[in-house]
């Protein structure tokens, strides 16, 4: 089972050693890495960089979307390759856990423990209250903010 890498894995994981036999990540990733610590963390790991299947991306973005979940399409095409290499996420970052979880995609802090539940996230007008599909109230005209369900 490949290792699927975020990019804080290498923004933040100072000198501590990646001990995954077979780790992959998307091109999306490399672009994330904008200090000079975490491009050389980076290139002296044997990574493959993929790209995954666009059917497959757009299958997860809908998941996200469906549990209004704040994620980035870095991390959209990350939950993707997984699904396709059947492979375990290596992230810090507890939104894209709660992405791959609601997507069955094993999961595995690095430096922090991973989340234990998926949740999905709805919006809520803060003004009357009601839950809303949009972000702004109909009635009240005011943005809407995102609660957990």
């Amino acid at each position: 089972m490949p290792a699927i890498i975020d990019a804080n894995i290498f923004i933040h994981a100072s000198s501590r050693a990646l001990p995954f036999e077979t780790m992959m990540t998307v091109p999306a990733v490399t672009g994330e890495l904008e200090s000079f610590e975490a491009q050389q963390r980076f290139e002296s790991h044997d990574i493959t960089v993929r790209e995954p299947e666009e059917a497959t991306i757009e299958e997860i973005a809908s998941t996200a979307d469906t549990h209004n979940l704040s994620v980035s399409r870095a991390d959209i095409a990350l939950v993707a390759l997984a699904s396709e290499t059947d492979g375990r996420l290596i992230t810090d970052d507890y939104q894209l856990q709660n992405l791959a979880k609601q997507c069955d995609i094993d999961v595995e802090g690095f430096v922090r423990d991973e989340i234990e539940d998926a949740g999905s996230w709805t919006r809520q007008c803060p003004n009357c209250g009601q839950k809303r599909d949009a972000e702004t109230c109909p009635v009240c005209n005011v943005e809407t903010t995102r609660v957990s369900d």
